[in-house]
């Protein structure tokens, strides 16, 4: 980076989009269409921009997260790349909201009826009068005016990207200003002058744990809500679903192991160092949700862990399942998705949905290799999040 640009105000820029790898490591698909690996630490540093700053302020900033928190030269390298790939941008005026604080990107969910119908459901059901609810995640304020009009005595609304300064406006827009508070910061670093009996956390991602369900979920228990708190979702069940993906290798990057020989006759080089040094472990990534529902499925979603947010006792998850082969063909990848449990009455499956745009991409866990089954054929698959000293991500074997 030049002097001149370490002195400008940054921000993320728009369209910017993220994926996990197979070792826990942060993509950023920059609008361009580049990808940079910015690593464990990625989401971290992301968020130092979700406000517009200065590399600067963004390094002091770092030392206010919580821990465990990223190294400041590792994160300063990070900055640079991210800057150099057009992710990180300069911003003419300070005001100006990028990335993840784009308003663009709530009026997208709240176009996704089927997502915001089920939480407003949710939330018109469970709100009493008198009741104080903590809305974490609040982005435009929906669910927490929704709360406000149901009856609510009190809402304590949490975002920690400047999208709270539209929240702030849309709840004195609505007319709950003196029933909800909205607090610029992250909801484990707030604190309350009441416990809350609702918990309202809409902070499920493509790949369902990545925006820190389970950590936000355990903190508030323990500290923010009061025992018998009612919890928006209860439950979270994590799906996986074997597919054949057409020509997976063009947009996964996956080595396929004819390609030797292709190269071979076309370019007359033996490149098959290339195959003895591929990727080993699945790839994660994310498409959108329509073309996902288009692509052959080899059996029916199977359950890997069921999580109950009212009674987790750990922020990770470590589980396994066993699918049946229903349709005979060639596992190119996992997809890998949710059922939430808002209420007893309401439920939310997650994408892909086949007969209308979903707001969420669909997670999609890549194969190294392709796998060709048969009907009856039984796949373990494992999926790990968060445990210390492993590696997350999905893991499939033919038994």
């Amino acid at each position: 980076m030049t002097d001149e640009s370490e002195a400008e105000a940054l921000g993320l820029a728009r369209g910017l989009r993220t994926s996990t790898d197979g070792v826990g490591h942060v993509r950023v698909v920059t609008p361009l269409g580049g990808v940079v690996d910015i690593g464990p630490d990625g989401f971290a540093i992301l968020s130092l921009f979700a406000r517009a700053r200065t590399v600067a302020d963004a390094l002091d900033a770092l030392a206010g997260l919580p821990e465990p928190r990223p190294d400041e030269a590792p994160a300063a390298m990070v900055i640079e790349s991210l800057v150099e790939a057009g992710a990180i941008v300069p911003v003419a005026d300070a005001g100006d909201v990028w990335g993840w604080t784009d308003p663009a990107e709530h009026a997208r969910m709240l176009d996704d009826s089927r997502r915001t119908d089920a939480f407003v459901a949710a939330v018109r059901q469970t709100v009493r009068p008198d009741d104080v609810v903590l809305d974490i995640g609040t982005g435009s304020g929906i669910l927490a005016i929704t709360a406000a009009l149901a009856g609510a005595r009190h809402v304590y609304a949490v975002e920690a990207s400047d999208i709270a300064a539209i929240a702030e406006e849309a709840v004195a827009a609505n007319g709950v200003a003196d029933r909800v508070t909205v607090l610029r910061d992250w909801s484990t670093r707030v604190e309350l002058p009441e416990r809350a009996g609702v918990l309202v956390s809409e902070v499920i991602g493509a790949d369902p744990l990545e925006e820190d369900l389970l950590a936000t979920t355990l903190d508030a228990r323990r500290r923010l809500l009061r025992p018998d708190a009612t919890l928006i979702p209860q439950r979270l069940e994590l799906l996986v679903q074997p597919v054949t993906v057409a020509q997976v290798n063009r947009w996964a990057s996956r080595i396929e192991p004819t390609s030797v020989a292709s190269w071979r006759r076309a370019y007359g080089v033996d490149l098959s160092v290339l195959w003895a040094s591929r990727r080993q472990v699945p790839l994660q990534w994310t498409v959108e949700g329509m073309t996902a529902a288009r692509w052959p499925v080899l059996a029916p979603r199977t359950t890997v862990a069921d999580i109950d947010l009212r009674t987790l006792e750990h922020d990770w998850v470590e589980a396994k399942t066993e699918v049946i082969i229903e349709q005979p063909g060639t596992v190119d990848a996992l997809i890998f998705t949710f059922t939430a449990r808002l209420t007893d009455e309401i439920s939310l499956p997650g994408p892909p949905w086949a007969d209308e745009p979903s707001s969420w991409d669909t997670s999609v866990w890549v194969l190294p290799e392709a796998i060709a089954v048969g009907s009856g054929d039984l796949l373990d698959v494992r999926y790990r999040f968060g445990k210390p000293g492993t590696v997350d991500g999905l893991s499939c074997t033919l038994r």
